[in-house]
């Protein structure tokens, strides 16, 4: 499976091409010529065009067939019939002027095979909107996803009424998603029919009609369903609008969003709405519809972090936070937030009793009743104990203290606390 190859020389731009004699010379000519594809390599691409076929059209009876390509992944090879393009020449001038036409709402064209009696198309291949609108086991596609096809390819119909282009079979299998998941249509209904004088007109779609046309995809993305064009314009202005949403998103849209909707999709029905209709002011609508929705996911997205970010703080502080809580404390503080108990030990040593500096003998008040403890003589024997690391002891004598009085000593408490904590006594 090869690449391909550039277009024969014999066949020259087409007459209405922005390309000039001088262009010809250019070095970067290649990057303006359609590229040609060898038969071959679309037959090995498609399996002998019996891989899978992505929609076909009864009235034109041409085919679109899926195809992988080694140098360009998968690929949709548009099979056209021959007495429609009996000029190579003229096949080929189609070609370049589509190749000409690239817009980031137009997917992306490849190239054509012109052999013999055989007429191609190649582009990109994408999902079509129908696949995954109208097909249960896709899933169901987002109220927000849904705004965004419309607004996507109301850019596109803006594109092709200001280009003066004209478009065939505008619909949900013609409305493609792109490597971004954002709406395109598909770049194969820019072709023109040529089978007589009149076919171009009757057959393309001119502005109001494209605007017709797209109409009918917005009620399809409102409802969900296919509608037959005769029915969309009477069912959506006789019924009440809000009942017709696609019931797979109940209580997932926003009412006041999906009956701006139905008005535009109303208005784009309806002929004399549909010949004053600005496409500008459709493209403004849609937009505006979703950037108020993505803003509201937004505010909603960012509540959640926010309620997450809660949870996360009162569940399990992280190595981050335990840092910066570490850089806010003392010593001692930073030390109990490590358990380092050595560290602890060492501080309160090295304290002495500055703890309990505003305590003096004098206010001990009395002894507790029953007790003959010298209390200056048990404390220093304790801190005595304490600072030789005789935990057992210190133990001992500071008991004595606190059952003595009925003054709180702060450095005898934190001293009886790590001894116990060292003699693996822990006492409330």
């Amino acid at each position: 499976m090869g690449g391909c190859c550039t277009s024969p020389k014999e066949i020259s731009p087409p007459a209405d091409s922005h390309l000039q004699d001088e262009d010809l010379n250019d070095e970067t000519i290649g990057d303006w010529i359609c590229p040609e594809f060898l038969f071959d390599e679309l037959v090995t691409a498609t399996n002998n065009f019996n891989s899978e076929i992505v929609s076909k059209n009864q009235e034109s009876s041409d085919v679109v067939y899926k195809g992988e390509l080694e140098n360009l992944g998968f690929i949709a090879v548009k099979k056209l019939k021959t007495t429609s393009w009996t000029s190579q020449i003229q096949f080929a001038s189609e070609a370049q002027r589509i190749w000409e036409m690239k817009q980031k709402r137009i997917s992306t064209f490849l190239g054509f095979c012109c052999e013999e009696n055989e007429r191609f198309l190649v582009a990109e291949f994408n999902d079509t909107l129908a696949k995954h609108l109208f097909n249960e086991k896709s899933g169901t596609i987002e109220w927000e996803m849904r705004l965004r096809v419309a607004y996507c390819i109301a850019e596109a119909v803006e594109y092709l009424s200001n280009a003066k282009a004209s478009y065939k079979n505008l619909s949900a299998y013609s409305i493609l998603f792109d490597k971004n998941d954002d709406a395109c249509l598909s770049c194969f209904g820019l072709v023109k029919e040529i089978e007589d004088d009149r076919g171009t007109a009757a057959r393309s779609l001119n502005s109001g009609s494209l605007i017709y046309q797209f109409g009918i995809v917005l009620v399809n993305l409102l409802t969900g369903k296919q509608i037959l064009p005769s029915n969309a314009r009477e069912m959506i202005n006789t019924e009440n609008d809000i009942d017709l949403m696609d019931p797979n998103l109940e209580g997932r849209f926003c009412d006041e969003e999906a009956l701006v909707v139905f008005k535009l999709a109303l208005r784009c029905l309806k002929y004399e709405d549909r010949e004053s209709l600005n496409i500008k002011d459709v493209v403004e609508t849609l937009q505006t519809l979703q950037t108020q929705t993505e803003q509201e996911e937004g505010t909603s997205s960012s509540q959640q972090q926010q309620h997450e970010a809660l949870q996360t703080k009162t569940e399990i502080p992280s190595a981050e936070m335990k840092e910066e809580a570490s850089s806010q404390l003392s010593p001692l503080g930073e030390a109990c937030l490590k358990r380092d108990l050595n560290a602890i030990y060492e501080i309160l040593v090295k304290a002495e009793y500055e703890d309990d500096k505003d305590v003096s003998v004098c206010s001990f008040k009395e002894m507790l009743p029953g007790t003959t403890c010298d209390v200056e003589a048990e404390r220093k024997l304790a801190n005595d104990a304490f600072e030789r690391k005789d935990f057992e002891s210190a133990i001992q004598f500071y008991d004595k203290v606190t059952n003595a009085i009925n003054v709180a000593l702060p450095s005898v408490y934190a001293r009886r606390c790590l001894s116990s904590i060292f003699c693996n006594e822990p006492k409330a």
